[in-house]
């Protein structure tokens, strides 16, 4: 069983730089669904690491991140799994 983990970390985003930030994640969305159609793979999971955004108190950050970049990536068919730890089982 072959999976593919898109690992990403540290991306501080605001949403307040579109012009910045929307480079950067289309860049970053575009490589992933790339990668996902030239590659044979049976599974795909995202791995997280590091802030997500750069106000931890801004919680209208957090939807902003899910809008711009993982509802993008659960449209490549990675599942939207919500877990804060890794578990493999075999």
């Amino acid at each position: 069983m072959k999976s593919i983990l898109v690992y990403f970390s540290d991306i501080h985003l605001t949403g307040k730089k579109p012009e910045n930030e929307g480079a950067v994640i289309k860049a970053f969305c575009e490589d992933v669904k790339q990668q996902l159609i030239s590659l044979q793979y049976n599974d795909a999971h995202i791995l997280i690491g590091g802030d997500l955004v750069q106000a931890a108190d801004d919680t209208t950050s957090y939807y902003v991140f899910y809008d711009k970049i993982l509802s993008k990536l659960i449209t490549y068919g990675i599942p939207a799994e919500k877990n804060n730890k890794c578990s493999w089982q075999s």
